[in-house]
């Protein structure tokens, strides 16, 4: 793994730069060559996985069953729209044929009824950078959610991420329907926070030729709501190869969207890409290179590793080699909630 991080390649003039973000595509000349596994969402759409409630309900863990063929690939924060209340999964992971227990957390705290319904039957979407790129217990990830529903001023009753999420990043339609179901009423906040997240999604939903992934500099929403004191986040999200981040990139590049739109900031609230931003950037990608990464407990057939540091986040899942490039990684200097 090491070797093959030393050759990303954070192309910093081609950064785009919003209010509160900065987005850098990451390519790479070593990619892994594997066949590309299809997403959770794909294999519940046609049917060959099914998530569900555990028999002895559990919001913690669900069960998976995959009868596909080849691999099935989860992602950390992948967004699970069903059951006793919503989930998010907890750690990516890669699944062949067969039945798995997989590690979740709740983000619709106001429902829980898993005896009514059992089935997960969405899952294309991924939550927020907020949620996903660092470790945090089952409380925080709640008053992150609460804390999301007063910047959106969506109170959708059951604490639901899915609600603010949608209303948010979702298509008109989908805005709409969610609206009903919750009794939400759309108001100026929510429009304002909306019209951010879909300006800069216009311009990042695509992916470049053979991009592998991106480097996001963000204002840590947290803080800025708190005290409207300026922290920068350190996000990289990267895919083993092309083609597989052209499948995650949508979703992925929404998750820090979604963090960077719910805050209001003055429109000349860029971040500058000077030589101090370039220099710590080229320090957190060395810092992949020289800190451990520990193997960890697997979910399905990957190896897991995360990086074992003070003040970073860091998980990895791989199929064969360390040496070739991870199928997903995340990082993050978001090691403390």
């Amino acid at each position: 793994m090491v070797n093959a991080l030393k050759q990303l390649d954070i192309c910093i003039n081609e950064a785009k730069s919003y209010p509160g973000l900065t987005v850098v595509p990451v390519y790479s000349e070593k990619q892994s060559d594997f066949h590309v596994p299809m997403l959770f969402g794909e294999a519940l759409k046609n049917g060959s996985l099914k998530i569900q409630e555990q028999q002895q309900s559990n919001v913690p863990r669900l069960s998976v069953d995959y009868v596909g063929e080849g691999y099935a690939l989860g992602i950390k924060g992948h967004l699970l729209i069903g059951g006793g209340q919503d989930r998010q999964l907890y750690h990516s992971c890669l699944v062949s044929k067969g039945r798995y227990d997989i590690p979740v957390q709740c983000v619709q705290h106001g429902r829980w009824n898993p005896g009514k319904n059992k089935d997960f039957t969405v899952c294309n979407d991924i939550t927020s950078s907020g949620l996903r790129f660092n470790t945090q217990n089952q409380g925080q990830t709640w008053e992150k959610i609460r804390t999301y529903e007063t910047l959106t001023n969506t109170n959708s009753g059951s604490e639901s991420f899915t609600c603010t999420r949608t209303i948010t990043m979702g298509s008109s339609v989908e805005q709409n329907s969610l609206l009903q179901q919750n009794n939400v009423k759309m108001n100026d906040k929510m429009l304002g926070v909306r019209e951010r997240a879909q300006e800069m999604l216009s311009h990042l939903k695509t992916p470049k030729e053979q991009q592998i992934g991106f480097f996001a500099i963000q204002i840590d929403p947290f803080t800025w709501v708190k005290n409207k004191e300026v922290h920068l986040n350190y996000l990289l999200e990267i895919a083993g190869n092309a083609e597989l981040w052209n499948s995650l990139h949508q979703k992925a590049i929404e998750s820090v969207i979604y963090d960077s739109a719910v805050c209001e900031m003055d429109k000349n609230a860029h971040i500058e890409m000077n030589d101090e931003r370039k220099a710590e950037i080229a320090e957190f990608v060395a810092m992949l290179t020289v800190e451990d990464w520990n193997e960890c407990d697997f979910i399905g057939q990957e190896s897991r590793f995360a990086l074992e540091s003070k003040k970073y986040f860091g998980e990895a899942i791989y199929l064969d080699e360390e040496d070739e490039m991870p199928i997903h990684l995340l990082c993050s200097s978001l090691k403390v909630s």
